[in-house]
């Protein structure tokens, strides 16, 4: 007998991204642009840091072409964007921020 493996949905991975985000001392809002389609999902904010953005996919989701060309807009000034396509690559995110310097708000090794 197999098992299927289900996969969790896109708006379950954001929901997860958000609390390691709020737990780690960050703040992320949900990111909609009139008139613009395509702006990643997520603006994160952590202290003492420039802002970063966070496209949520489902796993295995890929980027559509308009959200490939806005992300590469955005990056064209220094903003990063990150692809968040699972609970790990949450934990990945949130890893690499506590690695530059930051836990729960508070900047180290400075």
């Amino acid at each position: 007998m197999y098992k299927s493996v289900v996969q969790p949905l896109e708006k379950e991975i954001e929901a997860y991204f958000a609390h390691k985000v709020k737990a780690a001392g960050g703040w992320t809002i949900k990111f909609q642009s009139e008139g613009n389609a395509g702006v990643p999902d997520r603006i994160v904010f952590w202290p003492d840091r420039p802002i970063e953005f966070a496209e949520i996919k489902r796993p295995g989701g890929k980027l559509r072409p308009l959200q490939v060309s806005m992300c590469k807009k955005i990056s064209t000034f220094g903003v990063p964007v990150y692809i968040v396509d699972s609970k790990e690559a949450a934990d990945q995110y949130i890893g690499g921020c506590l690695r530059a310097g930051f836990i729960n708000g508070e900047r180290v090794n400075q």
